[in-house]
């Protein structure tokens, strides 16, 4: 897709870039196989992305021209949730182990909560996890251990 827009970008630049238009994703399908692998809303991200740098490019030189990434950068994966495509499934998101990152951005509203003039005081332990002033105990999960059994 970048190497499309550079190259109509270097032919016609007295054109005003609005009035272009360029291949889709799913045009590109034919051309690279493996393409047809991907989800189609990660390819029109990459395309919305490619948008928005060539955008800013035209909007304000100083951001400098779409570039090429390399292989080696950080991989990722942009999608939207159509129909519940990705589940949730007891707060967890089930990934192979080490092959996938996740980031879930979520939109909630937030309750607020009432007021009250009580206070209260936390002590961190070691033998417990926390103590109240309340005199509630909260015991310590362990989690090094337990990570370590399994």
């Amino acid at each position: 897709m970048l190497g499309d827009r550079i190259k109509s970008y270097e032919e016609n630049k007295s054109i005003d870039i609005k009035t272009m238009k360029y291949p889709t994703p799913a045009q590109y399908k034919g051309e690279f196989e493996w393409l047809k692998e991907v989800d189609s809303l990660a390819l029109a991200n990459a395309q919305m992305n490619l948008d928005k740098a060539y955008k800013n490019f035209f909007r304000d030189k100083s951001v400098g021209f779409p570039k090429f990434k390399k292989k080696t950068n950080t991989n990722n994966y942009t999608t939207n949730n159509q129909k519940g495509t990705i589940y949730i499934e007891n707060n967890h998101i089930k990934v192979p182990s080490g092959k996938y990152f996740i980031s879930i951005l979520v939109e909630t509203e937030i309750v607020e909560l009432a007021k009250t003039d009580k206070k209260i005081g936390v002590d961190l332990g070691i033998k417990e996890f926390a103590i109240t002033s309340d005199g509630v105990f909260f015991s310590n999960a362990k989690h090094l251990k337990k990570s370590e059994k399994s």
